[in-house]
């Protein structure tokens, strides 16, 4: 399961890592992930040939270096685990004075025989 495996490689970091959201107490820096949305392609008899999965995960810090210097090593991470089309966002969270880094990306969950190739 895609899911298990982002929030091991992000747990590597040697920060908390939590689904989602982080609870209010949280230490920082401190990093969220959670599914955006799959893709499933099937063929007419319903079966899934083909999943894969857009992820989001969130760096948080109260340090722009820190932050930049974790979103780098996520990054590495992630490219570990097939990782692909990934985007990143700078963000600064006014109210609570803490930078965000905002990571996109999609994981192949799993892949049968394409039905469409011979």
């Amino acid at each position: 399961m895609s899911e298990t495996r982002v929030y091991q490689a992000l747990s590597s970091l040697g920060v908390d890592v939590y689904p989602i959201v982080a609870p209010q107490d949280a230490t920082l820096p401190c990093i969220t992930y959670f599914v955006v949305s799959e893709r499933k392609k099937q063929v007419l008899d319903a079966s899934i040939w083909a999943l894969s999965k857009r992820f989001q995960v969130d760096i948080w810090s109260e340090s722009y270096k820190e932050a930049k210097e974790l979103k780098e090593q996520a990054i590495g991470k992630l490219v570990e685990l097939e990782a692909v089309d990934i985007t990143v966002r700078d963000l600064f969270e006014d109210d609570t004075k803490i930078y965000r880094e905002i990571i996109e990306f999609y994981i192949k969950e799993s892949t049968m025989n394409n039905p469409f190739q011979k």
